[in-house]
């Protein structure tokens, strides 16, 4: 199991061949082919610790080429350029802004703040000569450039104005067994990835669990993972000791495990990285606080981690090859499947159940590769609205017990969704949407209230975890839905006036919790040395 650097055997043709065989055989047994495909090749590029170029380099060689021009049946430069040239052009910009990048919003044009677009496709508007907000992005969303619910008018730049009147089709142009070829891979590398980020068992691999793993060699990694709640100087001192390195070395560290939600502090046996986790756990957890998370994993199961990232960043570039290709993908990750004759989650709704056990690199690929995808196809993005809705009392109460920011977590792409005037009416109306946000953040107000019902903040005894301060994100949605009101009474639908009041009878409990706490009584005959408790209600 000790990862070298003796170069497997590599004939991409047979490769190739061998996937194509158990292709026509079953959907099984061309999973199993890939997979012992990554099962050679993913210690040999990315257990190595080389330099980026020359991972790169061999990873484009020994995995993403063959999956490419297996997933074209040819050469994938010709058949990208052939699928995207037949495509109608996207009307939607959709670009991914990354943290500190510029944005621009038209004061004028925009139907509210959230809209914005990317320095590209402002310079390219009518929006330049109105009056615009030019603002930093903190990461995590995307140019409305081409959303026509965005913008009162001029939805379109001069790059993403259709060239017909008609809308986008939402038929796919692309022969048949292309499609199918390309639905399957797409189906094996996405169970592949959200099987990898989503394994607990870091001593063995998933596709091949019967393999042992001699604990005395030194194929083991101490991983130490990215919280909240502990600072910078607590994390190195604690590494100081822990690793007996150096206050640069521990900076390092806490550097990386800051930037990518978790990093390699130790690497050895499992006795040697066991001891530094038991270290950093005991040390971490003194005066009643949440120790550190660390784990002792195998270096081979790091390898498939960062190469299961690597394809979620491999599938945003290739649905951007064409729109085509997009909707397949699409389709791919939101169907219901059967596994041994029993339904299972769709890979979307794992990832959603799975957002609070990832550390922050692998959440942003799998919010990126929603938003680079999902979100940019109109039919797939309302589909996603329902399950994001169906899903959302859950993602509330995960999020209010984590500890990470909110950009970083599922919750966050709300934003996305709750403030498109279609979606949120269409939510409202045919899933309840102002009463499953409101009643999510009632179940949060639980423990809070006292025997009389009503909210109730201790002052000498704070809220350490911060469960109900986080579950307050719930109240910017409530906000996002009630500004996409109807414009016109033939709007109102008797499904959306129903929903409707039922979201207001749920807002009414919230109201009645809060009316009346930390009621004050006048005081006669003696005087009050110390005022009550007031402050809660409004901190």
């Amino acid at each position: 199991m000790e990862v070298t650097g003796i170069v497997p055997e590599f004939d991409q043709k047979a490769v190739l061949q061998r996937w194509k065989d158990n292709f026509h055989v079953s959907r099984d047994a061309f999973e199993q082919a890939v997979f012992n495909h990554f099962n050679e090749f993913v210690p040999y590029v990315y257990g190595l610790n080389l330099d980026n170029e020359k991972e790169e380099r061999k990873a484009q060689k020994f995995l993403f080429h063959p999956l490419e021009e297996f997933l074209c049946q040819g050469d994938p430069a010709h058949v990208f350029q052939t699928l995207n040239y037949s495509d109608e052009p996207s009307q939607l910009c959709g670009h991914n802004f990354k943290n500190g990048e510029p944005t621009y919003s038209c004061r004028d044009c925009a139907y509210d703040p959230t809209c914005v677009l990317c320095i590209t496709c402002f310079q390219e508007s009518s929006h330049r000569n109105h009056r615009y907000r030019m603002s930093t992005s903190g990461g995590g969303g995307y140019c409305d450039c081409g959303d026509t619910e965005a913008w009162k008018s001029d939805p379109y730049c001069c790059l993403h104005k259709p060239r017909k009147e008609e809308a986008e089709s939402d038929s796919i142009n692309m022969p048949q067994d292309i499609q199918e070829y390309m639905a399957v891979t797409f189906r094996c590398v996405l169970k592949y990835a959200s099987t990898m980020l989503t394994f607990r068992d870091n001593l063995c691999l998933p596709f091949t669990p019967d393999r042992p793993v001699d604990r005395s060699l030194p194929v083991f990694m101490c991983m130490l993972y990215n919280d909240e709640v502990h600072t910078y100087d607590q994390v190195i001192n604690i590494l100081q000791r822990a690793i007996d390195c150096t206050q640069r070395q521990a900076l390092e560290y806490a550097t990386i495990v800051d930037r990518e939600g978790r990093s390699c502090v130790r690497m050895g046996t499992f006795e040697e990285c066991n001891s530094v986790k038991l270290t950093i756990e005991r040390n971490t957890s003194r005066h009643g606080t949440k120790a550190l998370k660390v784990e002792v994993v195998v270096k081979e199961v790091v390898a498939h981690q960062l190469f299961a990232l690597k394809i979620l960043s491999w599938l945003q570039t290739v649905c951007d090859k064409a729109n085509s290709i997009r909707k397949i993908l699409c389709g791919v990750l939101m169907e219901s499947r059967i596994v041994n004759n029993q339904p299972k989650l769709s890979v979307l709704e794992e990832f959603i159940q799975a957002d609070t056990m990832l550390w922050k690199v692998a959440r942003v690929q799998s919010h990126q590769l929603l938003m680079s995808c999902v979100l940019k196809d109109p039919p797939s993005k309302k589909q996603f609205s329902v399950i994001f809705t169906k899903w959302y009392p859950q993602m509330v109460r995960a999020f209010s017990e984590d500890d990470h920011d909110h950009d970083v977590s599922m919750p966050s792409l709300s934003v996305q969704i709750f403030t498109v005037p279609s979606l949120a009416r269409m939510l409202i109306a045919e899933h309840d949407l102002i009463t499953v946000i409101t009643k999510a953040f009632l179940n949060a107000c639980e423990h809070k209230k006292n025997h009389l019902g009503k909210l109730s903040f201790d002052r000498e005894r704070p809220d350490r975890t911060n469960v109900f301060k986080r579950s307050l994100f719930v109240l910017h949605d409530l906000k996002y839905a009630l500004v996409c009101k109807p414009t016109c009474p033939e709007e109102w639908s008797d499904s959306l006036r129903d929903n409707f009041l039922s979201g207001l009878t749920s807002f009414l409990q919230l109201l009645s919790l809060i009316q009346g706490m930390d009621s004050v009584k006048r005081q006669t005959g003696q005087h009050l040395e110390f005022d009550p408790e007031w402050e809660g209600a409004f901190t």
